[in-house]
């Protein structure tokens, strides 16, 4: 891939929220928890639940780096906790928590991804103390 294409496709990704973009064995890996998301429909119903139906947020982008078959997206994650997240029941609480993406692609299409949310910061402004529980892979 190009950097051109690697733009193209991320383009469509970020701006376009068109998931098209993500291969259908596609992996994304959320960090903190080791937690597995697999195939298009899988990371599409995450992404509605995280963005959504666990929280009502939004990603404010602070920078975005695109190279040959690679990206990376950078910011915060922003908004209200209406729902269960990872055990928690919805505090109403807002967040505003730095986050990270790496992105990995194929073929213009979206294979791997990896999410470094600072996750001690979010269950902190959610006002649990101690340590997560480990989610299930499975």
């Amino acid at each position: 891939m190009s950097v051109e294409s690697t733009r193209a496709a991320m383009g469509r990704y970020w701006d376009d929220d068109d998931l098209e973009v993500v291969a259908d064995d596609a992996v994304y890996t959320l960090t903190h928890s080791r937690r597995e998301i697999r195939g298009r429909e899988e990371v599409r119903r995450f992404l509605e639940d995280f963005y959504q139906r666990t929280f009502e947020a939004k990603f404010k982008v602070a920078n975005r780096i695109v190279d040959d078959g690679r990206a990376v997206l950078e910011g915060r994650f922003i908004g209200r906790h209406i729902g269960d997240f990872e055990g928690i029941a919805a505090t109403n609480r807002e967040v505003d928590v730095p986050i990270c993406v790496v992105y990995e692609l194929e073929n213009d299409q979206i294979k791997r991804v990896r999410v470094f949310l600072q996750a001690a910061a979010l269950r902190d402004q959610l006002g649990v103390s101690g340590a997560p529980e480990r989610i299930a892979t499975g």
